[in-house]
């Protein structure tokens, strides 16, 4: 089938056209079914679990919440490292040494929260309670 001339039209209607298909082809006509929820995200919601892995910590700031807690995954080869507040933290916590495992810690009040291996001098972190 071949498709219509546009040469019997004039140009601000011909470009009018263009625009108009355009315009539609780009529309998004999705809608939700009635009753059904809007997606939402959960991780927001998830307490984050930081992975001590490859000399690092990964991911090596979590912002949270006051109330949340953030876990330490302990994953790197059977190395010995360790979770401490540095100072300026708003209030101390720290993990033993550890080859495994995790440690958690509940932050209860918001602030900017550095933390280090005090083992290997280059594993920092930042956990930012809000």
């Amino acid at each position: 089938m071949r498709a219509p001339s546009m040469r019997g039209l004039g140009s601000a209607t011909a470009i009018g056209l263009l625009l108009a298909s355009a315009v539609v082809g780009c529309a998004d006509t999705s809608k939700p079914d009635a009753g059904q929820a809007a997606p939402t995200s959960s991780a927001s919601n998830a307490d984050p679990t930081v992975v001590v892995s490859g000399m690092s910590f990964q991911p090596s700031t979590v912002t949270i919440r006051v109330g949340q807690a953030v876990t330490w995954k302990f994953d790197d080869r059977g190395i010995a490292h360790n979770v401490t507040s540095a100072a300026g933290a708003p209030a101390r916590f720290a993990s033993t040494i550890m080859t495994g495992g995790s440690y958690s810690h509940t932050f209860d009040q918001p602030g900017t929260y550095p933390y280090t291996c005090t083992l290997h001098a280059g594993m920092a972190g930042t956990v930012v309670v809000q």
